[in-house]
């Protein structure tokens, strides 16, 4: 059974998900330090990460609705309370869970 494709490809939704889990994790750490780098501060990361975060996470809400697969709801509640670490481990098996149904 083919899979049927995202709507951006899945490599690209996962790089744009650890780089924006990266981003915020850095913004987190200088908001928890109080360092600035120039006019780079915590709060200013934590805006640049959560947009992408955001998009991805909208993007696999949209992809686990579409298909009907065994779980999904357990899947929306573990990407609702975890974000882009839900995001990230459904991005790595969505292929295995959508042909599996």
């Amino acid at each position: 059974m083919n899979v049927s494709p995202m709507l951006i490809d899945r490599r690209t939704l996962l790089g744009l998900a650890f780089l924006s889990l990266a981003i915020i994790l850095i913004g987190a750490l200088l908001k928890i330090t109080h360092f600035s780098i120039g006019p780079i501060t915590g709060n200013y990361l934590l805006a640049v990460g959560l947009v992408p975060g955001f998009f991805v996470w909208a993007l696999v809400i949209y992809d686990i609705l579409k298909h009907s697969f065994r779980n999904s709801l357990l899947w929306l509640i573990g990407i609702i309370f975890f974000g882009n670490l839900g995001c990230i481990v459904y991005l790595l098996q969505r292929d295995e869970l959508v042909t599996r149904r």
